[in-house]
């Protein structure tokens, strides 16, 4: 799979798991909006954690959640 379109494939699942998280529709999910200003404390950000490492089984380290992180920046640092 093109690097690309695996980036936006991971970016869709964390966009789905923040939407589970938050209990929103995933339409509602800006990717680009900082996951805090989305509404995500740091024990949200650990439930994203755990959840995305389970379902791909990769590590995300949790100082990959910092402040000002947003929800495409996650899925790239997963591709890397």
């Amino acid at each position: 799979m093109p690097a690309d379109k695996m980036t936006e494939a991971l970016l869709d699942i964390v966009v789905e798991e923040i939407a589970r998280v938050l209990r929103l529709p995933p339409k509602e999910v800006d990717r680009h909006r900082p996951l805090a200003e989305i509404g995500m404390d740091s024990l949200m950000m650990l439930e994203l954690r755990t959840t995305v490492e389970d379902a791909l089984q990769i590590e995300l380290p949790m100082m990959s959640l910092s402040s000002g992180i947003t929800p495409a920046d996650v899925a790239r640092r997963m591709h890397r």
